[in-house]
């Protein structure tokens, strides 16, 4: 039996949600389900899928039934057809993938003609009455805002506005979406820390 992944519309994903649950602390995908990121989803079938692909901006996700090697075979067909199509746009030469357990013992199967390099995910925890920082003397923390970004003496402004890039595809799109913090020691931006994949209360 062949196995078709059909692009989705976000207004559609409703039933991928539970698919994904596994995973789900990766907000890129809840962003991407909502239409508040850029992407592009894949199912089987939207009103019962059994496998799903979310592919936002260099990142996979993959989710659902795996023993099937029709369903294997048409992920690998979808994940080749959208890395192809990233790569000619905007000069990938690199993706993540996350998956769900039932992956597991498929991926190296699945990234057989790539050169997959392992990796581990580390969540840290902190109790919310503790976030209050103190900066040290010698820089000040500043919001990120339009009034900010058009400093041309500000050193370090263009890495900012690149990994604002990174997430939202304009900077008017992040000053609406997002929200961030830089820390400066005039006239340089020495850190930053910008919200990404903002859904709801949560980013």
């Amino acid at each position: 039996m062949t196995i078709d992944l059909q692009p989705l519309l976000p207004s559609n994903c409703a039933n991928l949600r539970a698919l994904f649950e596994p995973i789900a602390f990766h907000l890129a995908i809840d962003s991407a389900l909502l239409g508040c990121s850029p992407g592009h989803i894949y199912a089987d079938d939207a009103n019962s899928p059994r496998v799903a692909l979310l592919w936002t901006q260099g990142r996979v996700f993959l989710a659902g039934e795996a023993a099937d090697t029709a369903v294997r075979s048409a992920v690998s067909e979808c994940l080749e057809k959208q890395l192809r199509a990233d790569a000619e746009e905007s000069d990938l030469e690199a993706f993540t993938l996350s998956y769900t357990p039932e992956w597991g013992p498929y991926t190296l199967e699945l990234l057989a003609g790539y050169h997959p390099l392992t990796g581990t995910r580390h969540v840290y925890t902190r109790a919310a009455e503790s976030l209050s920082p103190t900066p040290a003397a010698g820089y000040e923390l500043q919001a990120v805002t339009r009034e900010l970004l058009a400093r041309t003496d500000l050193v370090g402004r263009d890495d900012l506005i690149a990994e604002m890039h990174s997430e939202r595809p304009s900077v008017a799109d992040f000053l609406e979406r997002s929200f961030g913090t830089v820390a400066v020691r005039e006239p340089e931006i020495i850190g930053w820390c910008l919200s990404e994949y903002n859904t709801s209360d949560r980013c």
